[in-house]
């Protein structure tokens, strides 16, 4: 959950990976990918990762459309 002095945002986390593995404390690594699909509204999707697997899970679930890869947006935004 994200929180802040005016807005209050909860988003749920996935409990199992795509695998069947639990994910919570310990045993997930919570990230950030930047895309341009038609599922997102905010520039990307938060990323669940299984330590156990290495399983990713999307939040939201990319729909593959229009999807920029990390690389290009960091190639992007270095040359202006």
């Amino acid at each position: 959950m994200c929180e802040h002095r005016w807005v209050r945002h909860t988003e749920p986390a996935p409990t199992h990976c795509g695998n069947g593995h639990p994910l919570g404390a310990r045993r997930v690594i919570v990230g950030w990918l930047p895309c341009a699909c038609t599922a997102v509204t905010n520039g990307g999707h938060r990323t669940h990762t299984c330590r156990t697997c290495g399983n990713v899970t999307h939040t939201p679930a990319c729909t593959g459309d229009r999807m920029r890869q990390p690389s290009t947006l960091m190639l992007r935004n270095h040359d202006g």
